[in-house]
């Protein structure tokens, strides 16, 4: 998966635009996302970001590292194999 069918997917996953996605995708980007010591920095930027509540972030946070995780399965699992 490329940035921008992570950018598609997110946007359909949280039923938002993909100028939104692509800014939860730039918060990510900054921060080492598979450290757990980054994932309240990530949270408290999207709170800033988009002035909502902390579970919503946490929300973002989760369905977004999901989607990142489901894809690095997949490429350990399926190292030579297309997704497509």
């Amino acid at each position: 998966m490329n940035k921008s069918e992570f950018i598609k997917t997110l946007s359909k996953k949280l039923s938002i635009s993909e100028s939104d996605a692509l800014i939860i995708n730039n918060i990510f980007e900054k921060y080492f996302f598979l450290s757990s010591k980054n994932k309240e920095k990530i949270i408290n930027e999207l709170m800033e970001a988009f002035k909502i509540t902390l579970e919503e972030a946490s929300n973002i946070y989760d369905i977004a590292k999901n989607i990142i995780n489901k894809e690095l399965k997949y490429k350990i699992f399926h190292p030579f194999k297309n997704q497509n």
